[in-house]
């Protein structure tokens, strides 16, 4: 395989293939850490992937420290198996001397740089956060697992606004020694400080619990504590939060406050703990399927959408959903609709009705909204409307058409037809039968204009009896009328005469 030079480092380069249960084909360098490099990449079945290629070692000591967290990372993610708070592993190959490890790749960003771009965030917006990633590290406790780095640069937020967690190099297994002991500045809990100055390093659960609450205080304050508050056991790591006790929701700051306990024995002991919590004292947190909905119809017709809301925070989520326009309205639970409703329950399903009643203006779009008003915010949802316009179609003013001809004779009738849609149209007709001729074969009418097509029949190419056939008429909106046509041929009259007669519609 051919490689190229970066810096000191020869790494993969894009349009690269690396060979295992699929073909991967590198794309652009993502990022480099202590061990590895990670590029995005696609494998031959279309998947979007994160190529993650650890380093080459220069010596033998090297080597084997390579080839350790390679074999711990793989058999970590292995453990993990399939769940939505991590990627999903899905190859690990070797390829030229160098380790690979093939994962889902995660779309969106990470949570650091959306705390750089946003700052502090609103409870509601934290819990709909920090209860699936409370879900995924109970999910990775349950597998033995300690995650060991949980931070903002390790969470990636996708564009189903769900949490991902990333980077597992540092996790540790529950009660195996020597595997090495990692983690970030800010985010690691004082016993750590104890643990390294015995000789005593231990995995536990608290140390993700820990992160999980100091994760909570940097999206609350906009601002992460020092590990070296957190070591001295600092008043000035709670400081900043009791002057603003009063600006957040009590129960957020609850679960906030008894995850950084120093004390691990005030501590939740595990993230299923504190999970279990934070469902029954933090914020509802709203979440709504969908913030635009597009109606489109004919006039004279009520069109609906379905809005499904979730609640993704604790308690039980109570809203007020409002129309903001005269057309829309909304249905829950049976009840009948209205301009306004009221739910609750942590999983509801609307029905948003668009009435085109009374609206003349055709293929213009109506602007309107849904307000969705929640304990700790509001939620907008637009709504457009366009009524079409009926397009050209041909509709007759008889039922059929009877006509009786002597044989060898000819005959005549008339047929009115009208364009009932509300745009003008190209029509064409023609008969079934070819004994029946038609005129005009080709014409054109505006909206609910008339035109009396003559149908001739030549009795000669015909036998005597019953001919039913049928008259075609097409728009070239691609409207079908078929109009049913009946042809009595009999023996000459005594009057040598010929009679043509229209089946009338009748008249209520």
């Amino acid at each position: 395989m051919r490689r190229k030079r970066y810096r000191l480092e020869t790494i993969l380069a894009p349009g690269e293939t690396l060979t295992g249960r699929h073909v991967y084909t590198v794309g652009a360098l993502l990022g480099s850490g202590a061990f590895a490099h990670v590029y995005r990449g696609q494998a031959d079945d279309g998947r979007a992937v994160a190529i993650k290629e650890f380093l080459a070692p220069t010596s033998a000591d090297q080597a084997s420290e390579i080839d350790r967290v390679f074999a711990h990372e793989r058999r970590i993610m292995e453990a993990l198996g399939t769940h939505p708070a991590f990627p999903d592993l899905i190859d690990a190959l070797d390829c030229d001397g160098r380790h690979y490890l093939v994962q889902a790749f995660i779309a969106g960003e990470t949570l650091e740089a959306l705390l750089e771009k946003h700052g502090p965030y609103r409870e509601d917006e934290i819990t709909k956060w920090l209860l699936p990633l409370c879900e995924g590290v109970v999910h990775m406790h349950q597998a033995e697992i300690v995650h060991h780095d949980l931070k903002p640069a390790n969470i990636k937020i996708t564009p189903e606004d769900l949490p991902v967690v990333l980077d597992l190099g540092a996790a540790q297994v529950l009660g195996e020694e020597g595997a090495g002991f990692y983690g970030s500045d800010g985010y690691m809990p004082p016993e750590i400080k104890r643990m390294l100055a015995e000789g005593n390093l231990q995995a536990h659960k608290q140390t993700d619990v820990f992160a999980l609450g100091c994760i909570i205080y940097e999206l609350l304050l906009g601002t992460k504590p020092t590990q070296e508050d957190i070591d001295e056991h600092s008043g000035r790591l709670v400081g900043p939060l009791l002057r603003r006790l009063g600006d957040f929701h009590p129960g957020l700051v609850g679960v906030m406050t008894n995850a950084i306990s120093f004390s691990q024995g005030y501590r939740y002991e595990s993230a299923a703990q504190m999970l279990e919590d934070a469902r029954r004292r933090c914020p509802a947190s709203l979440w709504v399927n969908t913030t635009r909905l597009d109606f489109a119809g004919p006039a004279h017709s009520r069109l609906h959408e379905s809005l499904a809301l979730r609640n993704r925070g604790g308690g039980t989520m109570e809203c007020n959903l409002s129309s903001r326009a005269p057309w829309l309205t909304l249905a829950a639970g049976g009840e009948e609709l209205q301009s306004q409703l009221r739910v609750t329950g942590n999983e509801v399903t609307v029905q948003v009705w668009a009435d085109t009643e009374g609206i003349t203006e055709r293929n213009v779009r109506h602007a309107g909204e849904l307000l969705i008003k929640h304990e700790l915010g509001e939620v907008t949802v637009e709504c457009t409307l366009v009524v079409q316009a009926r397009p050209a179609m041909a509709q007759a003013e008889s039922h059929g058409v009877y006509l009786t001809v002597q044989a060898g004779e000819r005959a005549s009738a008339t047929l009115g037809v009208r364009n009932s849609g509300e745009e003008t149209g190209q029509f064409t007709a023609r008969s079934a039968l070819p004994a029946i001729t038609v005129r005009p074969v080709a014409f054109t009418l505006d909206p609910m204009q008339t035109i009396a097509l003559s149908l001739q029949v030549d009795a000669s190419a015909l036998r005597e009896g019953s001919h039913n056939t049928v008259l075609h008429v097409s728009a070239d909106s691609g409207h079908r009328l078929e109009v049913p046509v009946t042809v009595d041929v009999g023996g000459r009259s005594l009057l040598g005469g010929l009679t043509a007669k229209l089946r009338r519609k009748k008249t209520p």
